[in-house]
């Protein structure tokens, strides 16, 4: 898988993501948002796309360190 295709994999499973939170914050299901919330506090030097990427890939991470880290 190349860069691109990656990119737009990651992209895809974003807009789920935050379509899945949205849809629950519809049905008024906040405890999942309060757990991104959470979540987001720890990292909040990071844009919310790169949080839930975090978020999805590990998370239980309390650590990130950037690119050129």
């Amino acid at each position: 898988m190349n860069r691109q295709e990656r990119a737009q994999e990651l992209g895809l499973q974003l807009e789920v993501a935050f379509s899945d939170l949205e849809a629950d914050l519809a049905r008024g299901y906040t405890a999942r948002y309060l757990e991104v919330l959470a979540f987001s506090q720890r990292f909040w030097r990071y844009s919310i796309a790169n949080t839930m990427l975090i978020a999805m890939q590990r998370p239980d991470a309390t650590r990130c360190a950037g690119l050129k880290t």
